[in-house]
């Protein structure tokens, strides 16, 4: 481990000792983040950073205040608690004052956390990597990206006696295979709290495979194309339509696409998606920044909109339970849903591409943005390789293009879904997902490059 479970108790017995608040909870964010960066197929930087955060939120009065602090130093905890008292007296009567004064039990979890990521060297993240541009480097292209190994410790203690703790580790790697002074490229991503199940070999493979194919690309139309999204497009759909609807927040103030839709349909009948932080195959945390215990919700199925996630100060508000979805008590978001999961079908992409008379393959989506928030529509651009299919196979590359879209109405038009789920993720969260056909997906412009 990082610090421990005892050592962030020390933290929290200092606090609790200190503080003259009515009440009051702690939260502990530890984290061991190692980074090895490659460009130009050389490795050029290793780089590694321990550090933990403090997030102390008070109450008294009726009133809260929240600050933070990178120490464990009991002068420093102090001025935390002087700090919070402080803001508290700035502050007019708050309704957000309510601190969870109980929890479901839940079991300590020990399988999100892998000893093989954990103890991994930074020799053995340059071998990893060397195997990736020792292949770009036989292709006679260049390798740009990262491997990164995060060890987080998540620790949450309130003035009930309530305490939370668990440990996770993640290993992520990205690789970008460039060709002729980057003029076409080819992605390939991988992620999984076991490092030892990623396929280096298998991810450099795919990027210089992209990337060759990638070479000298055509320009085409814009229009409505069938398209086959690979693993990272298909990610900004999900992740962009549970920032814009799944939040109770959103939702009581009338700015989610939801409002008067749950129980109705808003896209295809194969299109389910739900939010589980305790499935070991997505992004694991088995409780929220409040300390609840994460309920497994089913956001969509069958192409209904079924629920959205709570954090204690919108289930008050509705006189629902949290789901277990809060982030920390300095957010202006509300909850959210971020271990998502989406339903996988019975195709392969080999499947999708016999299939399309005239489509194209988009291998990812770059530099996405919302339009309309109300009608799901999003921009944003292809990049690192897209591709003209033709009669069941892929013709040519193509120049990028940006697209407009709504994303329901683009979830509407699913024709094919992959047998091939992947996590795809952030530091954040993530979504496991498969690789989409959509039938009609609308291109607006077209790109010189």
């Amino acid at each position: 481990m990082i610090f421990g479970e005892k050592e962030f108790s020390k933290i929290y017995d200092h606090i609790k000792a200190g503080s003259k608040f009515d009440k009051f909870d702690v939260l502990i964010n530890a984290f061991d983040s190692k980074l090895t960066r490659f460009a130009n197929s050389v490795i050029h930087q290793n780089v590694a950073e321990k550090n933990f955060s403090v997030l102390l939120r008070g109450v008294k009065n009726n009133r809260v205040g929240v600050a933070s602090v990178n120490s464990s130093d009991g002068a420093k905890l102090d001025a935390l608690i002087k700090n919070v008292e402080t803001i508290i007296g700035l502050k007019k009567e708050d309704e957000d004052a309510s601190i969870v004064d109980k929890w479901d039990e839940m079991p300590s979890y020990t399988q999100f956390w892998n000893e093989d990521t954990a103890a991994y060297t930074p020799r053995q993240m340059a071998e990893s990597v060397d195997i990736i541009l020792k292949k770009a480097k036989s292709n006679k292209i260049d390798a740009f990206g990262a491997l990164e190994i995060n060890l987080t410790e998540l620790f949450f203690a309130n003035s009930y006696g309530l305490k939370r703790y668990n440990p996770v580790t993640m290993a992520s790697i990205n690789v970008t295979a460039m060709g002729d002074h980057y003029t076409y490229a080819g992605l390939s991503l991988g992620r999984n709290c076991d490092i030892k199940k990623i396929d280096f070999n298998k991810i450099a493979d795919e990027a210089c495979d992209i990337c060759l194919r990638a070479k000298n690309p055509k320009d085409i139309e814009p229009g409505r194309y069938d398209v086959i999204l690979s693993h990272q497009a298909g990610e900004n759909l999900f992740g962009m339509l549970s920032y814009l609807g799944f939040s109770a927040r959103t939702y009581q103030e009338g700015r989610s696409f939801l409002c008067g839709k749950l129980g109705s349909k808003i896209c295809g009948e194969n299109i389910t998606l739900w939010d589980d932080g305790l499935d070991v195959n997505g992004q694991p945390m088995p409780f929220d920044f409040e300390g609840v215990k994460k309920e497994k919700v089913m956001l969509i199925e069958n192409g209904v909109a079924k629920n959205i996630v709570y954090d204690t100060k919108t289930a008050k508000k509705d006189g629902k339970k949290s789901t277990g979805h809060a982030l920390p008590a300095n957010s202006s978001y509300g909850p959210l849903p971020w271990n998502l999961f989406v339903k996988p079908g019975e195709h392969s992409v080999e499947d999708m591409i016999k299939s399309t008379k005239k489509g194209l393959l988009v291998t990812s989506f770059h530099y996405v943005n919302i339009v309309n928030p109300r009608d799901t529509t999003i921009t944003g651009m292809t990049r690192n390789g897209t591709f003209m299919i033709e009669d069941g196979k892929i013709a040519y590359p193509i120049k990028n293009l940006r697209f407009t879209e709504s994303i329901c109405e683009a979830l509407s038009n699913v024709e094919m879904l992959g047998n091939d789920p992947k996590l795809m993720g952030d530091s954040f969260g993530g979504t496991v997902l498969p690789t989409m056909k959509i039938k009609n997906f609308n291109f607006t412009s077209k790109t010189e490059f």
